[in-house]
């Protein structure tokens, strides 16, 4: 089951159903990416896998292959506040890469204005283009 930390609670029930045979099941998922609460997930399955599965076999995959170490510190130190959470240390196979640049906004306009002004930034000063851009942006 991909994406384990995203399953709902009648998804659970069903991969409980499925392996309650032989209790063989694999899972793959990191609790540090649930994302979908909204819709119905449940961070619960994820954290209540080994009493599930007793004999369980863990296999961490630590190392991060997109994102440069400056951004693998910041998750990890934004990770780090989580009270309950699965043990790992996250490191890039990456350069440092640039520092971070933390913008606060206060609402949704001045927050779209802020992001529209650095890409235009960086388009006049790198030569960049618009559609080497990309905005993701929960609605």
């Amino acid at each position: 089951v991909d994406e384990y930390q995203d399953t709902n609670h009648s998804q659970y029930l069903i991969i409980k159903r499925l392996a309650a045979n032989h209790q063989n099941v694999c899972v793959v998922g990191d609790d540090a990416q649930s994302i979908y609460s909204f819709r119905g997930a449940k961070i619960e399955n994820i954290f209540n896998f080994r009493n599930d599965y007793p004999n369980y076999n863990l296999f961490k995959l630590e190392q991060n292959y997109r994102s440069t170490q400056a951004i693998v510190n910041a998750a990890n130190s934004v990770i780090a506040k989580n009270r309950k959470q699965i043990q790992k240390v996250s490191f890039s196979a990456n350069d440092v890469g640039e520092k971070l640049k933390l913008i606060k906004a206060y609402t949704d306009q001045e927050e779209g204005f802020m992001v529209a002004s650095s890409i235009l930034d960086i388009i006049h000063r790198e030569n960049a283009r618009h559609e080497d851009f990309a905005i993701l942006y929960r609605t």
